[in-house]
Parts: C-alpha cells; sequence; structure tokens
C-alpha cells in the first residue's frame, strides 16, 4: 500500500501570485521612500535645519516608527474581525482619521 493514500500533495504558489505580492512589496518600498525624501526634504529646506540634525530627527521617528509597529501588529491580531475580514476592515475604517489628526491647528491671526 502507498502511504501517500488519503493525503493531498501540497501545491506552490503561482508564478502570477508571486508577481503580485512583489509588485506589492515594490509598491510599499516607494512609499516609504517618497515619503522619507520628503521628510528629509522638508527638514532642511523649509523647517531650515542642518544635515545633520535632519538625519538625526529622521533617524529618531524611524527608531519610534519601528518600535510601535510591533504593538500596531499586536493590536491588529488581537482584534475580533469584522465584516470585511481582521486587515482589510482596519484599512477601510481608519485611513480618514489620518488628515485630521496629522494636520496642523488653525493659525491665530496676529
Amino acid at each position: 500500500m502507498s502511504q501517500n493514500k488519503g493525503q493531498t500533495q501540497k501545491k506552490g504558489l503561482s508564478t502570477a501570485l508571486k508577481n503580485f505580492f512583489g509588485v506589492g512589496d515594490a509598491g510599499f518600498v516607494l512609499m516609504s521612500n517618497v515619503e522619507t525624501f520628503y521628510f528629509m526634504n522638508f527638514l532642511t529646506n523649509v523647517a531650515a535645519f542642518s544635515p545633520a540634525v535632519a538625519g538625526v530627527i529622521n533617524s529618531v521617528f524611524s527608531i519610534i516608527d519601528a518600535c510601535l509597529s510591533w504593538i500596531y501588529g499586536g493590536i491588529l491580531n488581537g482584534t475580533k474581525a469584522k465584516k470585511w475580514g481582521r486587515y482589510r476592515s482596519w484599512l477601510i475604517l481608519t485611513p480618514w482619521i489620518v488628515p485630521f489628526i496629522s494636520s496642523s491647528p488653525p493659525s491665530c491671526p496676529t
């Protein structure tokens, strides 16, 4: 008797799916690089920090973001999946909040 009887053989990922994940990863890297470059441009040209100070500011914020990513992941994995799934629900429900959090309060006329 064959020992493989009753066992299914695992299928690998298709080439199209591998390419799809690669395109998504490339898009994320592009988005992260644009964010970093614009932030550095803002710090050096608009806020007029020296390149060394701008590099330290960028490094500190990157380290804080890397540390908080573990917390974000714990929150996402610890919550109950909603109607659209666990991760897609967060992507549908929360991005609209970002402009309100990141916008500066109106300035007072002098």
